[in-house]
């Protein structure tokens, strides 16, 4: 089986809103679907290697994975084992597009739709009145539900891949959207409100008997405090807040949740591509300082120099590309590291001083 072939089975499991974990070496590649959420137990999909060593890598596989600290580009890992290949082995951990929810479709909801797209994330817009829930309204909305909010938000998944946004027009309307999501893995739950209002609804959930912590997981009043006025602003303010909470770690205000988001531009690339084209696929797999992309950033090279995706730009990204280049014509995997602290770096304007070590396939 061919490496594509793994990279197509990844691709539709990862839209499928499957974790997976790609592990690869010089000797072959293999896929691993995650069971459940963050469990690490690992269930074979598809392989290049013999059915004599599958076992031996998941257990392998497994370890190397719960041994990485919690936090931001975690899902990433090398580690050996001999009785299978003497090259080190690469595993990254992909989770799905993540899902923005937002419950309402008035000026609010308009603006953060389009800017949650221009994040990679999946846009379903809920609201029960046929004008706002529109293609008028939401062009670049993955899903528009017109339905009242409780049987939409029981027909999707809620996922530790969903992200909630209540701005609905009442009260009413935002006490059971939060009836039904509170509780739930969502990675993010925020509602827009005074923070009277917050206090109220908290309190009458509290009557209702919602656990106290559930309510406490609550982000309201919604969004960073930067002082938002008008719709864009409030949702350039509520973004801000989801994209702490994605990626920052628990020390910082963030949830440190384990994986790497895949690059779907860059498996569709993949995948897409022409029979015989020649391909490398780049991975940071660790980063020391203040590199410009975490572990789990990918970008795919063309044999002319042409690329998909980013692992941060300017002549690091250069000199990785034509590394990935040499790599696709000696048709060898092998890594890489970027070292941006020296003063080449900085007359380039690489002023980020960091290092990167980055994994190089042909593909």
């Amino acid at each position: 089986m061919s490496n594509r072939r793994i990279h197509r089975e990844l691709l539709l499991a990862l839209e499928g809103g499957r974790d997976m974990v790609q592990v690869s070496s010089c000797g072959g590649q293999t896929l691993f679907s995650l069971k459940s959420g963050q469990d690490l137990a690992l269930e074979m999909v598809e392989t290049t290697w013999s059915e004599q060593h599958v076992h031996a890598l998941q257990e392998a596989t497994t370890k190397a994975l719960s041994g990485v600290t919690p936090g931001r580009g975690t899902g990433v890992c090398t580690f050996v084992l001999p009785e299978v290949s003497a090259e080190l082995f690469l595993a990254v951990h992909h989770t799905p597009p993540l899902t923005m929810v937002i419950c309402g479709g008035g000026h609010i909801a308009q603006p953060l739709a389009v800017m949650a797209g221009m994040l990679d994330f999946k846009v379903v817009v809920i609201d029960d009145r046929p004008f706002f829930a529109s293609k008028d309204l939401f062009p670049t909305a993955d899903e528009i539900i017109c339905a009242p909010f409780v049987p939409a938000l029981q027909s999707l998944p809620i996922t530790p891949h969903v992200y909630a946004v209540i701005v609905t027009r009442g009260h009413r309307y935002d006490a059971d959207c939060l009836r039904r999501l509170l509780g739930t893995p969502a990675a993010y739950l925020g509602m827009i409100g005074s923070r009277r209002r917050v206090i109220d609804m908290k309190e009458m959930l509290a009557a209702e008997g919602v656990p106290k912590e559930q309510l406490a997981a609550l982000y309201a009043p919604i969004g960073l405090a930067i002082g938002a006025e008008t719709p864009a602003e409030i949702a350039t303010s509520i973004l801000a807040e989801v994209i702490k909470v994605k990626n920052l770690p628990l020390a910082q205000g963030g949830h440190g949740r384990r994986g790497a988001a895949g690059d779907l531009a860059v498996l569709r690339a993949i995948v897409h591509a022409e029979p015989g084209t020649p391909l490398a696929l780049t991975t940071i797999v660790n980063t020391w300082g203040s590199a410009p992309r975490q572990a789990g950033a990918q970008m795919l090279v063309y044999a002319d120099g042409r690329t998909v995706g980013t692992i941060g730009g300017g002549c690091a990204e250069s000199e990785v590309r034509n590394i990935a280049l040499q790599a696709m014509q000696s048709v060898k995997t092998l890594f890489h590291t970027v070292d941006m602290t020296g003063s080449a770096h900085e007359d380039e304007g690489m002023a980020c001083g960091g290092k990167m070590l980055v994994h190089i396939a042909p593909v």
